[in-house]
């Protein structure tokens, strides 16, 4: 699956950002963006993540970046490296990781008048919703936490996998000891953070409640010393 996306046009008060994923799968996002040095790049990748996340170009949502092809202008692909970029990008090693990006010409198409309109996310996260949890992200510090205490052997697809354990209708939240709690507010200034694990498992998630989602921090597979006062 490919898709290219480029910038069209640009106004004070937007970025108009052509693509295409076939021969009767393309058109225009407006991104609505202020001005910055970095913005025809950060409108691209935002017009991207819409694309495949919430607008499924590709008829569906994909479990990862594997079997994808995204293509960029040649300079937000350079400028991808950017910290100003950092958020902007994110998606594309957590929720799309694996993905390859390229750059390659939209030519000679002739788009459709309708737009979308859209504007940065709030959070370089890609979210979903779990009944138990409300609306989540995974960082990529616990996919790779995850990947590294799962029993299983190397996962293919990490993130989804990740989200599947999340969503497992035994997950249940643990109660953390006073003494749990204050070693949170030193170590994280805030103690917006909650442990839940599955029961069948042996898995613990540590998450954070941010003013946009929940995010899990990491992922551990035994209760070690930080963690000793846990209880039910």
């Amino acid at each position: 699956m490919r898709l290219k996306v480029q910038v069209e046009k640009t106004n004070a008060a937007s970025v108009d950002i052509a693509w295409f994923a076939g021969l009767n799968n393309h058109g225009i996002v407006t991104v609505q963006i202020a001005q910055s040095e970095f913005r025809c790049a950060i409108a691209e990748l935002t017009a991207a993540r819409f694309l495949i996340l919430d607008k499924q170009v590709f008829g569906r949502v994909p479990n990862s970046g594997k079997g994808l092809t995204l293509s960029l202008t040649k300079e937000t692909i350079l400028a991808a490296k950017n910290k100003a970029l950092k958020a902007a990008a994110l998606f594309l090693s957590n929720r799309l990781s694996c993905i390859k990006l390229y750059s390659d010409e939209i030519v000679d198409i002739t788009h459709p008048e309708t737009k979308d309109i859209i504007t940065p996310y709030a959070s370089p996260y890609p979210t979903f919703e779990v009944a138990k949890l409300g609306t989540i992200a995974i960082s990529n510090h616990a996919m790779q936490r995850y990947q590294q205490r799962h029993k299983q052997g190397d996962i293919r697809n990490p993130w989804h996998s990740l989200q599947k354990q999340l969503s497992h209708p035994n997950l249940e939240k643990l109660t953390l000891s006073s003494r749990t709690r204050f070693q949170k507010l030193l170590r994280y200034g805030s103690e917006q953070h909650e442990i839940w694990a599955n029961p069948t498992g042996n898995l613990y998630f540590q998450i954070a409640s941010l003013a946009e989602h929940k995010l899990v921090v990491t992922v551990f597979s035994q209760v070690t010393h930080a963690f000793d006062e846990i209880h039910a």
